[in-house]
């Protein structure tokens, strides 16, 4: 059996080992101190703390198993099952309510734990997935993991309807705005990422701002292709004012035979087509 130390903010517990009536003692394997950490801590608590014999640390309303072992018969499971048949107007039953029937918040009406494949599962045919309705902070919430939200094979991946504030945010992780698109649509604080191409180096497919060498002589810089994922995406290219000579920016080009020239100083602001790049801006420095 276990025993527990009365102790805050974290606890201390252990596993009696013996006991003594005539002393009134207890004798316990090793006390470890619960602070939510993965590897236990042996800590002895101070004299004169409450102790709690075989404590009730956690209460459970229902608790349900289910064990599929090698030898089962059945080959799949499920531990609780609700139905729901209505012959009404409809939409008006729920399969699960969670009430918080205090006046202190409680900490989750739906968790999910332990090795899974998916913590939550909706079957096609729904109308909707997930609905938060009049949440006070934020209706949906993730942290950790490899992607945030993923959206696959919808008619839309992501939509925002009638925003009151931003309706896109992205903030470091000291929450300072790094870029935002407001209600309106509006882009703010727009960045864009710049790649230094060197000598017949070729531009990636990522960047939008592409910086030539310096260059003394006529030197050549491959324009990626224009074509696949690059489609109707804007990039600019440049040509220090620093260099003695002209950079061909090689690659198809609405003019110059497949090679865009551009002095020193120059820039062109391209758009592709889906196979060729059109320039519509020329500046210089």
């Amino acid at each position: 059996m276990l025993i527990d130390v009365a102790a805050r903010p974290d606890k201390y517990t252990g596993v009696v080992t013996g006991v003594n009536a005539a002393a009134k003692t207890v004798t316990v394997s090793a006390w470890y101190i619960s602070d939510e950490t993965t590897v236990p801590k042996t800590v002895t608590p101070a004299a004169g703390l409450q102790v709690t014999v075989r404590p009730n640390t956690k209460a459970w309303a229902r608790n349900a198993n289910i064990i599929l072992l090698p030898s089962s018969n059945a080959t799949r499971g499920l531990v609780c099952e609700f139905g729901m048949l209505e012959y009404g107007s409809g939409n008006q039953c729920y399969g699960v309510d969670v009430v918080n029937l205090g006046s202190v918040p409680n900490l989750a009406a739906f968790q999910a734990r332990g090795l899974m494949t998916q913590g939550m599962l909706i079957d096609p045919g729904k109308q909707f997935g997930v609905v938060a309705q009049s949440t006070s902070v934020i209706g949906f919430y993730a942290t950790a993991g490899a992607v945030a939200f993923q959206a696959d094979c919808a008619a839309s991946g992501f939509v925002v309807k009638g925003a009151t504030g931003n309706a896109f945010e992205v903030r470091n992780p000291d929450g300072v705005f790094m870029t935002f698109t407001d209600k309106n649509g509006v882009v703010s604080l727009d960045k864009t990422s710049i790649q230094n191409v060197p000598a017949n180096g070729r531009c990636n497919d990522i960047a939008s701002t592409f910086i030539g060498p310096i260059v003394t002589a006529l030197t050549v810089c491959n324009l990626p292709n224009p074509s696949g994922i690059n489609a109707l995406r804007k990039i600019t290219v440049t040509n220090l004012s620093a260099s003695t000579n002209s950079i061909l920016w090689a690659g198809p080009v609405e003019t110059g035979g497949g090679n865009l020239g551009a002095a020193p100083g120059v820039i062109f602001e391209l758009q592709s087509d889906g196979s060729t790049w059109l320039i519509s801006e020329k500046s210089t420095l």
